[in-house]
């Protein structure tokens, strides 16, 4: 690989650390932030172990030729996250999406015998490696390593379906921050793949398209977000309208939803609950999960988790005043926030003071 291509590798590997620095140190950041700083972070560091490669440097530390195998374990689940939380407004994270990490967990024990190897057999396995390109994935359990490869390519193409009723219906032309947005996921779909790709043919052409197209993206992602803050937003509403355009809620009683969601609001104070899904609240109201979220949508022009977040904060106000001995903490944990950070930005986003501001001032009328 030639020096400028070496560069592209470095830059694009730093820029992307770099932007997983940022999403965390976003003011009112939440799980969204999160899942797009491990995704950079983990892109970031598999373009480091390309560019150790790529300057000699396997050759002093050959134990970095395994550090991809988990860092793609961790590639799948962080990209289906990410594209998840951006094109399904009813997607959430929970407890159980936690299993999708096992298979990192597993690739401990399974690389077991390679980090047992001396250093000069692992220097052996590298240079089979450079000179015969034989793929270090080999030197491992095949169907093991394959397998990790091959989910990687479902869980980045899987959420892609959820485009398809934008395509359909042409709602993608409906502004330029929308057709940015697609050919956003969709390159950085395509650069995902072709780093997945390049772990079964070591090719060097393959090598300086996924550097190029890795470092262009990340440039990209920059730029637009300064020029286009909400870029990521306008797909998720759209496709939400796509979704609800044949809707789902045929000749339900609206008015009748809408005064049951109200009582469950008022009097059961549901959403103390701070397990409540979608789905759970859905068969309390005695409906499904799309014809709750369309009302959502539709009706009450927001989603279940703004929703949620909404009735919570209303009722963090009152306690906050009715109970002035009470430290936020306990509030928050009464209101359904699982964490007091969390609690703080979301207020915070609503009311435009922290919780100890809001006090402050109202009872010091």
């Amino acid at each position: 690989m030639n020096n400028l291509s070496v560069s592209w590798t470095f830059l694009g590997a730093s820029m992307a650390i770099i932007l997983g620095i940022g999403q965390l140190l976003t003011p009112q950041r939440d799980s969204q932030n999160y899942t797009a700083a491990g995704l950079l972070f983990c892109l970031g560091c598999i373009h480091l172990v390309t560019y150790s490669q790529n300057i000699g440097y396997f050759r002093v530390q050959p134990i970095l030729g395994i550090v991809q195998i988990p860092l793609f374990t961790l590639l799948g689940p962080l990209s289906y996250f990410y594209f998840m939380r951006i094109l399904d407004a009813r997607f959430t994270l929970s407890a159980r999406h936690a299993l999708h990490f096992v298979p990192c967990l597993l690739s401990f024990p399974i690389l077991l015998p390679y980090l047992l190897k001396t250093h000069e057999e692992r220097q052996l396995a590298q240079l089979d490696y450079i000179m015969q390109h034989v793929p270090l994935w080999q030197q491992f359990p095949n169907n093991f390593v394959v397998l990790i490869f091959c989910s990687a390519l479902v869980y980045v193409l899987y959420p892609l379906k959820s485009l398809t009723p934008l395509f359909r219906q042409r709602l993608f032309l409906r502004s330029h921050a929308t057709v940015v947005a697609l050919a956003f996921i969709l390159c950085f779909s395509i650069t995902i793949l072709l780093v997945i790709i390049y772990q079964f043919n070591n090719n060097s052409a393959l090598k300086t398209a996924v550097t190029v197209l890795f470092t262009c993206w990340i440039i990209a992602i920059y730029l637009v977000s300064q020029r286009y803050p909400l870029f990521l937003a306008t797909v998720t509403r759209n496709i939400a309208q796509a979704k609800y355009r044949k809707s789902q809620l045929g000749s339900l009683d609206i008015d009748s939803v809408l005064e049951n969601l109200r009582l469950l609001e008022q009097e059961e104070k549901v959403f103390l609950d701070e397990a409540l899904t979608l789905p759970a609240l859905a068969e309390k109201l005695g409906i499904n999960t799309h014809q709750l979220s369309e009302i959502l949508n539709h009706h009450l022009n927001t989603s279940f988790k703004d929703y949620m977040k909404k009735l919570r904060i209303e009722e963090a106000k009152k306690l906050l005043l009715q109970n002035p001995s009470q430290t936020v903490l306990t509030i928050s944990m009464e209101v359904g926030f699982r964490a007091v950070s969390t609690f703080n930005a979301a207020f915070k986003r609503e009311t435009g003071v922290s919780p100890v501001e809001y006090r402050n001032s109202h009872l010091a009328r």
